[in-house]
């Protein structure tokens, strides 16, 4: 907790999103990711909810106990 909240939020949304990418993708070949377009685009979306869901939770988080 010692490092300001901007410098971690600039840290943790690539890796969130790198991480999920990885954990939903590490399976599938891109020959049938590319055959496979619309479980591409689902995941495509979970990436980003699993991504920046905690991100968005730490902003209100940190909004609400400043208020």
């Amino acid at each position: 907790m010692s490092e300001p909240l901007s410098t971690r939020l600039s840290k943790a949304p690539a890796t969130m999103v790198f991480a999920g990418w990885n954990a939903t993708r590490s399976w599938q070949t891109p020959a049938s990711m590319m055959i496979n377009r619309r479980t591409v685009e689902q995941g495509a979306l979970w990436d980003f909810a699993v991504g920046f869901a905690p991100l968005f939770s730490a902003i209100l988080l940190n909004h609400g106990a400043r208020a």
